[in-house]
């Protein structure tokens, strides 16, 4: 890999700027300022969590040799959980017991609404989406892309996250697998003997704090590394030709949630 690129952070612009510099130009940027006045900088903690929302049915992912567990022949592998059974085991530090714990903020009760404010930047997106990823110092989550544009949140601990471009040797798997949006490259220990064209990719850099947001445009990779332990939250919404695709996955996988419940209550 080529020597790393750090990714600007910049006070907040205004809306227009926002999208005629960075989702028009297809360019990743951190900003700040946008989450000072939300009551989660202060109060949100693993405990408030289990304190407050400890019944609440959450989705855990598997952790294997310190990262998120990805397969091939699996693809990403959840557990039903609640924040009061997946928590203490993060809260622990453990890696290798750990699990990251990710959850719909729409399957928590309203009144954590009162505790951040959706940036305006996609307050009003097509398909808004956003989840919250709780996990132990150490955790990695592998390289991936997503389709939408994506804000990330940071609000409790750090994070080094890397990004690739959209067209970056990166070695994706096949689009056929189970995994068409994730790498075969580990960024933390790459091979470049296996991936030779991997010392031609451009990395882009950033140690992201709490209080900080990364704008992820879409299709770019993402790499994240927890260098504490973390709390974040996202923001997933759709612009332009990408629109139509969003909604066409969004409804094939209500109706494959659909088909899945209607064959476990057989």
């Amino acid at each position: 890999m080529l020597k790393p690129i750090p990714i600007e952070k910049i006070p907040a612009p205004g809306k227009k700027e926002f999208y005629r510099k960075y989702v028009s130009g297809n360019r990743p940027v951190v900003i700040n300022g946008v989450m000072d006045k939300w009551a989660a900088l202060k109060i949100w903690n693993f405990q408030y969590f289990i304190k407050n929302f400890g019944n609440t049915e959450t989705t855990t992912g598997r952790v294997k040799d310190g990262k998120g567990y990805v397969s091939i022949n699996e693809g990403i592998v959840f557990k039903n959980s609640t924040f009061k059974e997946a928590l203490p085991i993060v809260e622990e530090g453990n890696i290798e017991e750990s699990r990251t714990v990710i959850t719909a903020v729409s399957a928590l009760p309203s009144t954590v609404l009162n505790d951040y404010t959706p940036p305006e930047y996609c307050s009003d997106g097509r398909f808004l989406t956003s989840f919250m990823f709780l996990g132990a110092k150490g955790l990695v989550t592998p390289l991936h892309q997503d389709l939408q544009e994506n804000l990330y949140a940071v609000i409790k601990g750090k994070k080094k996250i890397t990004l690739f471009a959209p067209g970056a040797p990166v070695y994706p798997y096949s689009r056929f697998s189970k995994l068409p949006n994730f790498s075969q490259i580990d960024v933390g220990n790459p091979d470049y003997q296996q991936f030779p064209n991997l010392v031609h990719a451009q990395p882009y850099s950033v140690e992201l704090e709490a209080g900080e947001i990364l704008y992820i445009p879409s299709f770019w990779w993402h790499y994240i590394s927890n260098a504490e332990p973390s709390i974040a939250m996202n923001f997933w919404w759709a612009v332009g030709w990408r629109i139509p695709i969003v909604w066409a996955g969004l409804l094939y996988g209500k109706i494959r949630n659909l088909g899945n419940h209607s064959i476990s209550n057989k």
